[in-house]
């Protein structure tokens, strides 16, 4: 069973609500997560006879990488970007990507609703939205992915 122990999670989860029922014309909204992208399936087990082993070739090693997205909820569309770590400069370039979505003239507010993933806490991001007043993180309650639709199966 998932732990359900955020002091805050009523509060957090009634902030996301009042986001969605007033958001105003001039802001967007966005749910963000991150996903490993495995590039060789992963294989299971199959039936043999106790002492006997099956050989399965492969078509090399496993390389992966990482996937970050964000779910608007004025359109439903999917902004992405793909990096070879799941880092904080992931994030950002996930960042960016939703700023060149959402046109100062327009969107005059972003909010991006995240997970308390480290790398959304990182100094590096914390500078990133010190320097991009526009933007700001909504902080879903831990041990809650049902609250973002990215996390429930959407991808």
């Amino acid at each position: 069973m998932a732990r359900d122990d955020d002091p805050e999670r009523v509060s957090k989860l009634a902030r996301i609500r009042h986001l969605i029922e007033t958001l105003p014309r001039n802001a967007a909204l966005f749910f963000a997560d991150e996903v490993d992208i495995h590039l060789m399936p992963k294989l299971g087990y199959q039936w043999m006879l106790r002492g006997t082993q099956e050989e399965v070739m492969t078509p090399g090693t496993n390389q992966k990488n990482y996937l970050a997205g964000a779910l608007s909820f004025l359109s439903g569309k999917m902004l992405y970007v793909v990096g070879e770590r799941k880092d904080r400069w992931l994030f950002i370039d996930l960042l960016k990507r939703i700023e060149r979505a959402c046109p100062a003239q327009k969107f005059t507010r972003i909010y991006v609703v995240v997970d308390n993933y480290r790398i959304h806490k990182a100094q590096a991001v914390v500078n990133w939205l010190t320097d991009h007043p526009r933007f700001e993180l909504v902080w879903l309650p831990s041990y809650c992915p049902r609250a973002n639709p990215t996390s429930a199966g959407l991808w």
